[in-house]
């Protein structure tokens, strides 16, 4: 299969990937944590454990790195789309890679190179690094395109959710 599409960036569309990336990567296991020792760090401190204290005082701390590692996300993808002006990029689909083309660049990367894909109703999120993804906005995306990434991806043993 080949395609093509195009996708116009927005403000919105990069901050909802951003939010949709820190939610997923904090997972529901991260905020149950973050609960749990929370409760207990108030138990320890009502029972006068000095233990209370030195966790009330992380409790703010971690709260802290997990809001900044989001407002690090969201500034960075928000500076990547003040530079793409236009903000839109091409994109183009066969059997071997995956082709991104802007004004600033063209990247073509092996399918064999997708290790996963995030799904949500608004946006997929396609990695092909740990930590850096592709915002697809699922407006954007057919039906036929979707059924060929996930094909893609799969096939390259990434991982779809």
């Amino acid at each position: 299969m080949e395609a093509e599409f195009k996708v116009t960036y927005t403000p919105r569309i990069v901050k909802i990937a951003a939010r949709r990336f820190w939610l997923r990567f904090i997972g529901p296991d991260g905020l149950i944590a973050f609960a749990v020792v929370c409760v207990l760090g108030v138990v320890l401190w009502a029972t006068g454990s000095s233990l209370g204290y030195v966790a009330l005082l992380v409790m703010p701390a971690v709260g802290i790195l997990a809001c900044t590692v989001y407002v690090i996300y969201q500034r960075r993808a928000i500076e990547g789309l003040k530079r793409l002006s236009p903000p839109a990029i091409t994109y183009r689909l066969d059997d071997e890679e995956f082709t991104a083309l802007s004004p600033l660049a063209e990247s073509h990367v092996k399918w064999a190179a997708a290790h996963k894909l995030w799904r949500f109703a608004d946006v997929w999120l396609l990695f092909f690094s740990a930590r850096q993804y592709l915002t697809l906005p699922t407006a954007d995306l057919s039906d036929d395109v979707r059924d060929f990434i996930v094909r893609k991806v799969q096939e390259a043993g990434g991982k779809v959710r």
